[in-house]
């Protein structure tokens, strides 16, 4: 009895490793050699962002691990200090616009529409909740607003026609509030 049980444990734990290996195979992307500067050293950013793009699989919004990406992202940003946070946010909101781009690729434009909205919330708490950041001696940090500002409010122009009149006006008032922060910062 006992070595029954231990084989199906074991035939458990093997299932469980095979779908793992399976999803690292569906999951893996090229991953190109670190950029090295003149002095042939490795800057910390750069090791920092290429482990972030290995561990980090582009799980979307309609994989069942997606659940992970977001957990992650919600540790970050309470770890984050302020200025981090809005650098996060931004980050964030443009993980969610290229998230709503793949799901319209793919024909799941309700989910798309849905990310979206959320692609602009982050964009919005970056704006609008770290205002006092932003308004102090931050130039750099504001113009990472304003870039990601207009380049959301380009790139849901440029998906507008993918959607139906209904999902295209939400969309609309999307792109309105996203120029109204354009014009208040």
């Amino acid at each position: 009895m006992i070595k029954l049980q231990h084989l199906v444990i074991a035939a458990g734990m093997f299932l469980l490793a095979l779908f793992i290996l399976a999803v690292s195979f569906w999951k893996l992307t090229y991953v190109s050699p670190l950029p090295v500067d003149e002095a042939n050293t490795l800057s910390h950013v750069s090791v920092q962002t290429r482990l972030q793009q290995i561990f980090t699989p582009p799980y979307l919004p309609d994989s069942p691990l997606f659940l992970s990406v977001v957990l992650s992202d919600r540790i970050r940003l309470a770890l984050a200090s302020p200025n981090q946070k809005v650098s996060e946010e931004l980050r964030l909101g443009n993980d969610r616009l290229w998230a709503a781009q793949q799901l319209v690729a793919r024909g799941r434009k309700t989910l798309a529409l849905t990310t979206l909205s959320k692609a602009e919330k982050y964009v919005m708490l970056a704006s609008g909740d770290n205002a006092h950041i932003l308004n102090s001696s931050h130039e750099q940090l504001h113009t990472q607003v304003l870039n990601t500002i207009s380049n959301h409010i380009d790139q849901m122009i440029a998906m507008k026609p993918y959607f139906n009149s209904a999902q295209a006006s939400t969309i609309d008032a999307l792109i309105t509030q996203m120029k109204g922060l354009e014009t208040t910062r």
